[in-house]
């Protein structure tokens, strides 16, 4: 699967997923923007190609989340980074 599939069905797959919990449909999110129901099926589906960048934000602004929100990668590409903090024990010497 390709990047743009990828982003595709996250953003439909999270997008949905904020539909259900705020107890909305599709149809629902069709009213409150200017938005086909059909166009917002194929969007949370992840099948429409190509989405663009006013579609996921209108989503994004309706569903009261960002649009990053909506596409970042679940995991981060750093899982976790330790640190160590060490008091400076006086002036350095060239």
């Amino acid at each position: 699967m390709g990047k743009s599939a990828i982003l595709r069905s996250r953003f439909g797959d999270r997008a949905t997923m904020l539909l259900n919990e705020r107890g909305l449909t599709a149809g629902d999110l069709a009213a409150r923007t200017t938005l086909p129901v059909a166009r917002i099926e194929s969007i949370l589906r992840g099948s429409l190609v190509p989405i663009t960048l006013d579609d996921m934000t209108v989503i994004a602004d309706v569903l009261g989340t960002s649009l990053f929100g909506l596409l970042a990668p679940a995991e981060p590409a750093v899982s976790g980074v330790t640190l160590q903090i060490v008091k400076e024990r006086g002036p350095r010497h060239a």
